[in-house]
């Protein structure tokens, strides 16, 4: 994901500006600016990242559960074998 941001292309070129505006206005020099505003597009990006992969890591379980849920009718009940136990004698 973070290969396909860069400062040239054209879908973050108007959110880097976005969020470099309010930076120069605070007074941070200009490429202290840029600077700073990367850094909070990569804070977007991993925030994304982490999202996507909650998503990926649901989406796994609850495949998993709808395979695995209807083995429970498969299954055979266990068998127990009661047998009264022989008591010593004194």
């Amino acid at each position: 994901m973070a290969a396909q941001v860069t400062a040239f292309r054209p879908l973050t070129a108007p959110l880097l500006a976005e969020l470099h505006a309010p930076l120069a206005q605070d007074g941070v020099t200009f490429t202290g600016a840029g600077r700073h505003a990367l850094q909070l597009l990569y804070d977007i990006l991993l925030k994304q990242a982490a999202v996507l992969s909650y998503l990926d890591a649901f989406r796994f379980l609850t495949f998993l559960f709808v395979i695995v849920a209807p083995l429970t009718w498969l299954m055979r009940k266990p068998h127990h074998d009661v047998e009264p136990r022989a008591e010593k004698a004194p």
